[in-house]
């Protein structure tokens, strides 16, 4: 009767010192996660300007072409 008491009591330590509160590990958690979502966006924001860039580089390109086969003899 006496190890189950101590069981009891040791058990009843362990889950009530567990560590930190949930709330502040949930907002640590979410902090990371929130970093890494904007570095993403970021990064995608960047992708389309370049995007946008090399559409405009490859229209004048084309515009160039056309120019050239319009004034070109047969």
């Amino acid at each position: 009767m006496k190890h189950l008491t101590i069981l009891v009591a040791s058990s009843l330590l362990f889950a009530c010192g567990s560590g930190d509160s949930g709330d502040s590990s949930e907002s640590q958690a979410a902090d990371p996660i929130n970093e890494k979502a904007d570095a993403l966006h970021d990064a995608m924001d960047r992708a389309h300007e370049v995007e946008a860039i090399l559409e405009e580089q490859k229209q004048s390109i084309d515009d160039a072409l056309e120019e050239t086969e319009a004034s070109s003899p047969d």
